[in-house]
């Protein structure tokens, strides 16, 4: 209790992590609706989609505010206790609550939660030979991931590289064992 009190008053985006969430972080899989959240005021933001999932196809997008995840208000929530709602039984529904920008109401979506590795690591080449990579979460395969891309993009450009952006933008943090590989590899 003291951890917990103690982490959480550090910020919303802190929190102490019992062992079944810890490892559920780790393998970066778990029965969800398929999106990345992020803290915006009082309430939890939608930052993106994960492809292949259901929710990538519904009427939901980037930017829509979460008011309330089953009847509960996400009004001054921690992301972890938002993401922890979204989470579910594998086949079971969350109802939610969005706001969008340009709307005047809010309106409801159901999503079935599914079990779905996300894919933390996400890169292009540009056309002048630099690598691009967004990392939304540092997982366990982050690294391996990461170094994949690297790989790949160095093929495509015929051995060298011009340079590599790192793109850490609305990254949900994760485990630091794997942000030290994705450091080292610079």
């Amino acid at each position: 209790a003291c951890l917990r009190t103690a982490l959480s008053s550090l910020d919303r985006s802190s929190g102490y992590m019992e062992r079944a969430a810890y490892q559920e972080l780790v393998a970066g899989a778990g029965a969800g609706v398929g999106m990345e959240v992020v803290l915006e005021g009082d309430y939890p933001r939608v930052a993106s989609t994960v492809s292949g999932t259901w929710t990538a196809s519904a009427d939901v997008r980037a930017g829509d505010l979460i008011l309330a995840i089953d009847g509960q208000s996400m009004r001054g929530k921690a992301v972890a206790d938002v993401v922890r709602l979204l989470r579910g039984a594998s086949g079971s529904q969350a109802r939610l609550e969005l706001l969008r920008a340009g709307r005047a109401q809010p309106f409801e979506v159901r999503l079935p939660r599914q079990v779905a590795t996300a894919q933390s690591v996400r890169a292009k080449t540009l056309p002048s030979g630099v690598l691009h990579a967004h990392i939304s979460q540092f997982q366990q395969d982050t690294a391996a991931q990461f170094q994949a891309v690297l790989q790949a993009a160095r093929v495509q450009t015929g051995g060298a590289l011009a340079g590599v952006i790192l793109d850490l933008r609305e990254n949900r943090g994760g485990i630091l064992e794997s942000c030290a590989p994705v450091a080292a590899a610079f």
